[in-house]
């Protein structure tokens, strides 16, 4: 049954998320298009806001690439490497081969550690 409510609920507040977020947009395309109409000269002004945001977008993208190129890919890399430096050491420093040839000795031969 909880399974059941939690669906229903989920469902509930995606289609009102949906709604407000549809309505939203008819409104704001009302408003554009009554501004578009009401003023040639406006249109300009709303082409220099676009342009503008714009500007601003393609400025933040071209920032977040030069930051995962320059600083979050070589700092990945890095602890990538440095983690699988560790573990190669730690398997080295181990002694596999000498356990897992006791241990074999031991459970599957039966035969004891002093022979």
């Amino acid at each position: 049954m909880p399974k059941t409510v939690t669906i229903i609920a989920g469902l509930v507040v995606a289609s009102a998320v949906t709604y407000k977020y549809r309505e939203d947009i008819k409104n704001e395309t009302r408003s554009l298009q009554q501004a578009a109409a009401s003023s040639p000269s406006s249109l300009s002004s709303i082409d220099a806001g676009l342009e503008k945001e714009v500007d601003t977008i393609q400025h933040s993208l071209l920032n977040s690439q030069t930051y995962v190129k320059q600083r979050l890919i070589p700092s990945v890399k890095a602890n990538w490497n440095e983690q699988i430096t560790n573990v190669t050491h730690a398997m080295i420093d181990s002694d596999l081969p000498t356990q897992a040839s006791r241990l074999w000795n031991k459970h599957v031969l039966g035969h004891s550690d002093s022979q």
